[in-house]
């Protein structure tokens, strides 16, 4: 929350107190209808942010992937609904960016996903809107999601000339996405 970036953009507050917020910002941040925003308060101003929550336990994941990328040598991270939320130890440079059309797709199926063959895949999006591409030998998605919606997912890859991922690696990657299922269950 450190960051804020000036808009230019200047709004009313109703009579209900109710705030619109533009639609290239709601476009820009994937906020839509019936999406929960958390409500802070830092000095005079009033900062939005999108719920998720996976945001709970982030220390939990942040653990979960160093330990699961320091083990198996290879690119482990967990995504919300927008951005990555925690990597492993030599991939932070992952750490915050914007998950892609391609993570999009996989997190809806709501099922794992696995490609055993080397891909190039439009994985992030960065803030002009432009794709990212990431040539992976291998991948894994597995969902983290409730009862009724997937949260996020977690992601194990290895990314050309990286030793592929194995069977056990997807085993691996679908018991992280369980394990941080589970934590879903219990929100405080």
């Amino acid at each position: 929350m450190e960051n804020l970036k000036a808009t230019g953009i200047i709004r009313r507050v109703d009579d209900l107190g109710r705030v619109v917020i533009p639609k290239e910002i709601r476009r820009s941040l994937r906020i839509k209808e019936g999406d929960a925003l958390e409500i802070f308060v830092r000095n005079n101003e009033v900062v939005y942010r999108k719920y998720n929550r996976l945001s709970h336990f982030s220390d939990i994941a942040d653990s979960y992937m160093s330990t699961l990328g320091e083990e198996t040598g290879h690119v482990c991270l967990v995504v919300d609904d927008c951005s990555v939320v925690a990597t492993s130890d030599k991939h932070k440079k992952y750490y915050d960016k914007t998950i892609g059309l391609f993570l999009d797709d996989v997190m809806k199926s709501k099922s794992l996903f696995f490609n055993f063959k080397p891909e190039t895949y439009k994985m992030f999006t960065d803030p002009r809107g432009d794709d990212e591409y990431l040539h992976c030998n291998t991948i894994v998605v597995a969902p983290i999601k409730d009862e009724f919606e997937v949260h996020g997912a977690v992601i194990m890859l290895s990314l050309e000339g990286d030793k592929p991922l194995s069977e056990f690696d997807k085993v691996l990657t679908k018991m992280a996405g369980d394990f941080l299922s589970k934590q879903l269950g219990d929100p405080s």
